[in-house]
């Protein structure tokens, strides 16, 4: 399990609840808010993390080297990634202004959902790639569902 802390990246190994702290993953100010593990393939696996500066940056597993960074420019609050078959490796971050980026990881192509005139809480993908859901703090969840290369709102709900 990897958990971000303030200024820190831990895996906790759940079998023995041994704590390991990574030392190469060092950024200043810390801007930590969400993590996520990035996995584009079966062989490849990353960790991005976002937070205040507007960055996610993007650590490879295997050395922990920081590989990327995808700019923003809005505060992140919430980060999650999912690899399905049909829409490949996508990442999305959710924001304080309301607005949702969406990343191909495997193109590295983006683009924007005007969601929500306030802070996105919680964002999740479902297994097979095709709806995405956000809940935002206006206490509405939104519902979007994936039209060719697009996520398109299709419900909100109070």
């Amino acid at each position: 399990m990897l958990l971000a802390t303030h200024g820190d990246l831990l895996q906790i190994n759940i079998q023995s609840y041994k704590p390991t702290r990574f030392n190469k993953i060092s950024y200043n100010p810390p801007l930590q808010k969400s993590l996520t593990v990035i996995e584009p393939s079966t062989s490849q696996s990353f960790i991005g993390i976002g937070g205040e500066e507007g960055k996610v940056l993007i650590y490879d597993c295997k050395d922990f080297e920081l590989i990327n960074i995808w700019r923003i420019g809005f505060d992140i609050t919430s980060l999650h990634s999912i690899t399905a078959i049909d829409i490949g490796c996508t990442v999305v971050a959710g924001t304080s202004s309301g607005i949702i980026f969406v990343l191909n990881y495997n193109t590295m192509k983006d683009y924007q959902l005007y969601c929500s005139s306030e802070k996105i809480l919680e964002l999740k993908i479902a297994n097979n790639g095709k709806l995405l859901v956000a809940g935002s703090e206006d206490y509405y969840l939104y519902l979007y569902q994936l039209h060719g290369e697009k996520f398109e709102l299709t419900a909100a709900k109070k």
